[in-house]
């Protein structure tokens, strides 16, 4: 893409919940993957292909990846990375968060901790931080964007959770279990409240 380098596109429509693609590569320690941070950083490497499992882990997907490592950042996100345990180990799954069109461009939210200068997000949705790795109560948004951005944010944040936007109210819904549910709208001062 033009700013956000590589990217991928869905090459078939594919429905809401359903298996895109695992996240694969290398699987290494914390410490290893700092140092390979500083290394990437010094050489002047400005993309870095890692996803955290624990949080001793990292998959690095730099040398040893699939295609997954080239889905594109966005604030609000057509697809989601769950944990799956397989056979006892750890694998990172990437689900539709909603119906994808084919040739729609695969996106997720990177959820990262920013070291050094400010990354500025390209995404160009809607409730966009404008910045990688700032979390969204710092954000200066206008009261819509942050709806929309923390409807967004609550769908990702847990595959229980499902928010719709309705206005300037967002309806969160949470799936207890196939037969009983719970529905709650909430305004804004108390959705960060909330969701914090």
């Amino acid at each position: 893409t033009e700013k956000c380098g590589e990217g991928i596109v869905a090459d078939e429509d594919i429905k809401h919940g359903e298996f895109v693609i695992e996240y694969v590569g290398e699987v290494i320690d914390d410490k290893t993957c700092e140092e390979r941070l500083w290394n990437m950083k010094h050489r002047g490497e400005t993309n870095f292909y890692l996803c955290e499992i624990n949080r001793d882990m990292v998959i690095d997907a730099t040398y040893k990846g699939n295609k997954s490592r080239y889905i594109n950042h966005s604030c609000c996100p057509n697809t989601e990375m769950q944990k799956w345990i397989i056979d006892g180990e750890t694998r990172i799954g990437i689900f539709a968060m909603r119906d994808i069109k084919k040739g729609e461009h695969l996106t997720y939210d990177y959820q990262f901790v920013q070291f050094g200068a400010d990354q500025d997000c390209h995404c160009g949705a809607a409730g966009c931080r404008q910045k990688l790795g700032v979390k969204p109560s710092k954000s200066k948004m206008s009261s819509d964007a942050t709806l929309k951005l923390v409807a967004c944010q609550v769908a990702v944040s847990s595959p229980t959770l499902k928010a719709v936007l309705f206005g300037n109210e967002v309806c969160v819904k949470r799936l207890f279990d196939t037969i009983k549910n719970k529905r709650c709208v909430l305004k804004m001062p108390f959705l960060f409240t909330l969701w914090l």
